[in-house]
């Protein structure tokens, strides 16, 4: 039974670390988009209307990926923490 359970948790945990990497590259997939929307409004509809926007989700893009990246780190140490706390 003990064994079981271990399993569970090592299963869970693992799903856990793999939907916390997925979360990522959702964060990294929506800066991409971005970039590449608001460079390609730039440089294709000359309206500066439309060239603030462009620059907007440029910006946004270093949001994004800043989010992203400072959520993954925080989850990642919030779960070595409670790996770390369960063996010991």
């Amino acid at each position: 039974m003990d064994e079981e359970h271990n399993l569970a948790g090592s299963l869970a945990a693992g799903r856990t670390i793999m939907a916390n990497d997925r979360t990522l590259l959702a964060f990294l997939r929506t800066s991409l988009t971005f970039l590449v929307v608001g460079i390609g409004l730039i440089e294709y509809i000359d309206h500066p209307i439309i060239d603030t926007i462009g620059w907007i989700l440029i910006l946004l893009t270093g949001v994004f990926l800043t989010w992203g990246i400072r959520r993954y780190r925080c989850a990642k140490k919030i779960l070595k923490q409670e790996a770390h706390s369960k063996w010991t």
